[in-house]
């Protein structure tokens, strides 16, 4: 298993609606080019604001990624924060 940093924490968990989880991840100013955001996949609002937060993210032209050490490390030219670990 390995362990990646994040560059955006979308504070999910203490959302109240999906336009909030939207509205973290697309104000934030750590918003770039390879930015790792972390979001749960065991919340309901999380599951409801997938689509428009994919939906908003492409209009301002990024792209999503399964996430592997290896992917992030080349999106990002090695700045990968912190460094990836794997555990034995």
């Amino acid at each position: 298993m390995s362990v990646v940093g994040y560059d955006i924490d979308s504070h999910d968990g203490a959302r109240s609606n999906p336009d909030e989880i939207v509205a973290s991840v697309v104000g934030s100013e750590r918003l770039v080019e390879g930015a790792v955001v972390v979001l749960h996949d065991d919340l309901e609002l999380t599951a409801e604001a997938l689509d428009p937060l994919l939906t908003q993210l492409a209009a301002l032209g990024f792209t999503s990624a399964g996430l592997r050490a290896s992917s992030v490390r080349a999106a990002r030219g090695d700045a990968c924060r912190p460094p990836t670990q794997t555990l034995g």
